[in-house]
């Protein structure tokens, strides 16, 4: 038994369909226009944003709830800021504060960019006293934050391990390091030990996980990790 298919038709003479549409109408055409993404207007939303960044960096400085240790608190803070603007108030003990583009926040430490003149600042979260985020993003790194070489991409994709392992900042990158291990990229270059009582300079000879020994000349000094309160690296 054949079935038979009824096409659908605009002929006003089938009397069987449920409604007949006139394909003979134009359409009007209306205007389309995109839905506001707020209700406020312009000085009431940036009064709204500026409130929302006075919350961030005052909820940013307040340190580590009583569950979570402080330093841990920073690190996961802070990996949300790189390449932003920052201010830190360092205790040293006398107060001293240092601003840079964020360049990297490791487990125990936070690495400020200070420009030419003033080189990188690493800086051990116990001396911080409060972290203020001046700029969201600094905009000479914005490229350089989203354009990933596309040999390291595939690498990272085919061979996540052992290339991250080659390298301490993607270490770094992807699970945080400490201060000692971080200084270790520096041996053999010229450093500054900035005590609560003195500056030290000279080559940064050798690094362990509670010391660093300068050489200047003749001179070798131990200094202990715990009692600097940042470094200077030109």
């Amino acid at each position: 038994m054949k079935k038979h298919k009824q096409r659908f038709s605009c002929s006003p003479d089938k009397k069987d369909q449920i409604f007949i549409p006139d394909c003979n109408v134009k359409r009007i055409p209306s205007p389309k226009l995109p839905s506001p993404t707020t209700c406020l207007n312009e000085p009431e939303l940036e009064e709204l944003e500026r409130s929302i960044d006075k919350a961030n960096e005052i909820l940013l400085s307040l340190g580590a709830p009583e569950e979570e240790d402080r330093n841990q608190a920073f690190f996961r803070s802070l990996r949300k800021f790189k390449a932003a603007k920052v201010k830190a108030d360092i205790n040293c003990p006398e107060p001293i504060t240092v601003e840079g583009c964020l360049e990297g926040a490791g487990r125990d430490f936070l690495m400020l960019n200070c420009g030419s003149m003033g080189g990188f600042r690493i800086i051990p979260y116990e001396q911080i006293n409060k972290i203020k985020i001046r700029k969201k993003r600094h905009e000479v790194n914005e490229e350089e934050v989203l354009d990933i070489d596309p040999r390291l991409r595939r690498k990272l994709v085919l061979n996540f391990g052992a290339t991250v392992s080659r390298s301490p900042f993607l270490i770094n990158e992807f699970f945080g390091i400490t201060l000692p291990i971080i200084l270790l990229l520096f041996t053999k270059k010229h450093i500054t030990a900035v005590l609560p009582d003195e500056r030290i300079e000279g080559i940064l000879e050798r690094v362990d996980n509670e010391t660093v020994c300068i050489v200047n000349g003749e001179q070798r000094m131990i200094i202990p990790i715990l009692n600097v309160c940042g470094f200077i690296i030109e």
